[in-house]
């Protein structure tokens, strides 16, 4: 089953105006949505290295065609935008 589309996480950390100074960083956490044949869209992150499945979103009852990850700056959450054949 193959993926049509891949949209990285924004980095920014959610609710925040503006960038830190970068001796108050935080540790991003490095996530992307994908979407794919399966009708899926899956949220990934990274792990020890490696690639790992948070989530899956079951909304489409056909093809994901695409997926984007809008910003959240100044907002509490992040809005993931999708769309299906």
């Amino acid at each position: 089953i193959g993926c049509n589309a891949v949209s990285w996480a924004p980095a920014v950390v959610p609710g925040s105006l503006i960038e830190p100074p970068s001796s108050q960083k935080p540790n991003y956490i490095k996530r992307f949505a994908s979407g794919g044949c399966d009708n899926l869209i899956k949220i990934w992150k990274e792990e020890d290295g490696q690639w790992k499945e948070e989530q899956k979103l079951e909304a489409h009852s056909d093809w994901v065609r695409d997926v984007a990850w809008a910003p959240s700056i100044g907002l509490p959450t992040s809005t993931i935008a999708s769309c299906s054949q």
